[in-house]
C-alpha cells in the first residue's frame, strides 16, 4: 500500500502516523471492551505481563486497514492527524448497513463475547467494507 520500499519499523512518517492512528484503534477497542463488561488484559493471543491491553490487541486485528486506509487517502492533505482524529466516526459498511467505526466496533465485539461465552455456536457474520473513501470528509 505505501510501495515497494516500505519497512513498518523504519523512522518516517508513514509509520508515525500509522503508529498514532493504531493507538486511537486500541483506545477505542479499550473502551469498548470495557463499557461491554471485560478486561482488557486477559488476551487470546497476547499474552504479555506488561501489555494491559492483550485482548484489545488481539481483537483490533481486523479493523486496521481502516486506519491504513485513512493514512493512505489523506497522506497527502498536510491534515492527516485531523483526519485521524476523526478516526470512530469514520464511516464503514457492515453487512450492507453504514456505521461509524465505532458502532461497528461495538457490534463485532458484542458478536465476539456471545460466542465466547457461549451464547452463539460461531462468530456471526461480519462482513466489512469501506463505505466512501472520502466520506471522513463529511463528518
Amino acid at each position: 500500500m505505501f510501495g515497494p520500499l516500505f519497512k513498518r519499523h523504519q523512522a518516517d512518517d508513514v509509520n508515525k502516523y500509522l503508529n498514532y492512528g493504531y493507538t486511537i484503534l486500541l483506545s477505542m477497542f479499550n473502551r469498548s471492551i470495557k463499557i461491554l463488561g471485560y478486561l482488557t488484559q486477559i488476551g487470546i493471543h497476547h499474552k504479555s505481563n506488561s501489555n494491559l491491553y492483550n485482548l484489545s490487541s488481539d481483537l483490533m486485528e481486523p479493523f486496521r486497514v481502516f486506519v491504513d486506509a485513512v493514512i493512505y487517502t489523506y497522506m497527502s492533505s498536510g491534515h492527516i492527524i485531523e483526519y485521524l482524529r476523526k478516526l470512530s466516526l469514520y464511516k464503514i459498511k457492515v453487512n450492507n448497513q453504514v456505521l461509524s467505526l465505532e458502532n461497528a466496533i461495538r457490534i463485532y465485539l458484542e458478536s465476539v463475547f456471545n460466542y465466547l461465552n457461549n451464547k452463539h455456536n460461531k462468530i456471526e457474520s461480519f462482513q466489512m467494507d469501506f463505505y466512501n473513501e472520502k466520506n471522513i470528509n463529511h463528518v
